[in-house]
């Protein structure tokens, strides 16, 4: 007799989306639980103990042994007396449940699926291990049966211990892009990932699929490092803390954190020998890095010009962030206007771009200007608002010089190559606690980091 039997473990398994590794199909399926009542009527010898499930406990091995979820907490929705899990990815393959107990609001242990030779196996049909399999475009259920721990000793279930530490986690979803010359537009694409803790340790790695993904983390790192590659294309690496990250989950806070990554042939190369990478974003191609060049493309010398004379000077000059050369990566150099106005700052087939030409590029992200932020909190100030780096942008906050240096890590500003009258041109400017633009005119002397756009 199963007197104990009390509910049933409905696994739904769906394959959803495919990428090519290795010339080997991978798919990447959904692996969802739900629980629902048996036939039996429901019987509790004790009401000192709360029995409404809340979460799953759940271990997972793939088909080498390898352990895919270790005792990880899922959270079970009440749906009109019926509970279900949301749902969590898993890449196509065999699989085995080596531990499944349901926990109630207070993370005690109110049901188990006993393990095979353990006492109470021969109360349900099938104890745990239980293989199954995901597969592309298939269904896959699973009925593991489990019993009240009521009145029962973990070794009754072949558990070493009811007791375990919760595994909190969290989730956030990525897309990664690239640029498609044919149909001059951004597409989906897969790519591989890697993600560090703040310790160094690696906290995640695997494939991206050419979808929307969704990635488990535990939460037990304040920032991450990631890095998205893919042959062929730059890799991508961000630094974030895990506050930021944990905001790409919903639609109403940031959606899908969006990485788009840029061809290795799109660079360009200044007179120094600096290298930057470029991006297309609409109809323009922009510099991703803030310009660092001491020297005119005709190989004439920009001056450093360090002292206070910085203000009253009426030709061109350039200076590091706090005269200090080390900011130069990634933050680029301040020039003032008259450089810029040499025409001759930027590489052959480049400029400085105009108001206008900045303007361009607002209209195309509709002044959602958070699309052209770099993300994280490495260089911009608390809270870096709206950041998203959509568009492969990467600003960060270079900040400015009058006769003193201000505004790095709150502000972009950079030159535009239009002037408003004999003493003043315009500047463009990102900030840190959203993302809007603005641009407002600014002494010629003043000191500015300088974005080059294609001619």
């Amino acid at each position: 007799m199963k007197k104990n039997l009390v509910y049933a473990l409905l696994l739904v398994a769906i394959g959803f989306a495919s990428c090519k590794k290795e010339n080997e199909n991978e798919s990447q399926g959904t692996i969802q639980f739900g629980l629902s009542k048996s036939q039996q009527k429901l019987k509790f010898e004790s009401k000192a103990v709360n029995e409404t499930p809340s979460t799953i406990l759940i271990s997972i091995t793939d088909s080498k042994g390898k352990v895919i979820l270790e005792s990880k907490e899922i959270v079970l929705f009440n749906m009109n007396g019926s509970y279900l899990s949301e749902p969590l990815p898993l890449i196509a393959g065999n699989y085995s449940i080596s531990k499944f107990i349901v926990l109630n609001s207070s993370d005690s242990a109110i049901f188990a699926t006993p393990l095979k030779n353990s006492k109470f196996a021969y109360l349900v049909n099938n104890p745990l291990p239980i293989e199954f399999s995901i597969s592309k475009d298939n269904i896959t259920k699973i009925v593991p049966e489990v019993i009240s721990v009521e009145g029962a000793s973990f070794e009754d279930f072949g558990y070493d211990s009811f007791s375990f530490d919760v595994v909190k986690t969290f989730n956030f979803l990525t897309t990664v892009m690239v640029y498609n010359e044919s149909v001059k537009n951004w597409e989906l694409t897969s790519a591989n990932i890697s993600i560090k803790n703040a310790n160094n340790t690696v906290a995640y790695s695997g494939v991206l699929a050419a979808i929307t993904n969704q990635i488990t983390l535990r939460d037990n790192s304040t920032s991450f490092s990631i890095a998205v590659s893919k042959d062929g294309y730059q890799t991508y690496y961000t630094n974030i803390s895990a506050n930021e990250l944990k905001l790409f989950y919903r639609s109403e806070d940031k959606g899908p954190l969006i990485i788009r990554l840029l061809s290795e042939s799109t660079t360009v190369t200044d007179i120094d020998g600096n290298v930057y990478h470029t991006v297309k974003i609409g109809s323009q191609v922009w510099m991703v890095e803030n310009l660092r060049v001491t020297k005119y493309n005709d190989g004439s010398s920009i001056p450093n010009v360090t002292d206070n004379s910085w203000l009253s000077l009426t030709t061109g000059a350039y200076c590091w962030y706090n005269n200090d050369q080390t900011f130069m990566n990634p933050y680029g150099a301040m020039y003032n206007w008259y450089a810029v106005n040499t025409g001759k700052l930027a590489p052959i087939g480049w400029h400085v771009p105009t108001l206008a030409e900045w303007n361009t590029l607002s209209s195309y992200v509709g002044g959602a200007c958070g699309a052209l932020k770099e993300i994280g909190l490495t260089h911009w100030f608390s809270p870096n608002g709206d950041a998203t780096n959509g568009t492969g942008f990467t600003a960060v906050p270079s900040g400015s010089r009058v006769n003193v240096f201000v505004n790095m890590g709150y502000f972009s500003q950079w030159w535009s190559a239009t002037q408003l009258n004999s003493t003043s041109s315009y500047e463009w400017t990102l900030r840190y606690n959203d993302g809007a633009h603005f641009y407002s005119d600014n002494g010629k002397a003043v000191g500015d980091a300088v974005r080059c756009i294609k001619d």
